[in-house]
């Protein structure tokens, strides 16, 4: 996911909005041009992630993920929800009320389980 924080960085930096809708790279709103990431909310080329959705609420941004197809049973349906805030600061937690084996050993420290 970092390099998916980084490409949406540079993105707001021009002043854009991000998009995961691959038809939707270069449509104008307001003055602002939508940029698609490289990751395709509709077939995320993934053997982990399931789906993706992202949300704009200028200037913040959520990325969410949720873990299936090849991933190991006790994580799947596992949500990782990246948020960026207006200041820029990215904060990561897991939504684990889907997995159905959770265990807390599992959360990386940076990304902190929520119920």
């Amino acid at each position: 996911m970092n390099s998916t924080r980084n490409t949406i960085e540079t993105i707001i930096a021009n002043g854009n909005i991000p998009t995961l809708i691959p038809s939707e790279d270069g449509q104008v709103i307001g003055n602002r041009r939508k940029e698609y990431i490289g990751l395709d909310q509709n077939n995320p080329q993934s053997n982990l992630i399931y789906s993706l959705s992202l949300v704009n609420s200028s200037p913040g941004v959520e990325i969410r993920a949720v873990m299936d197809r090849d991933a190991a049973t006790n994580i799947k349906n596992t949500v990782f929800i990246y948020s960026r805030s207006s200041t820029g600061e990215w904060h990561c937690k897991l939504d684990v009320s889907g997995a159905e084996y959770w265990k807390d050993s599992y959360a990386p420290n940076s990304c902190p389980a929520i119920p």
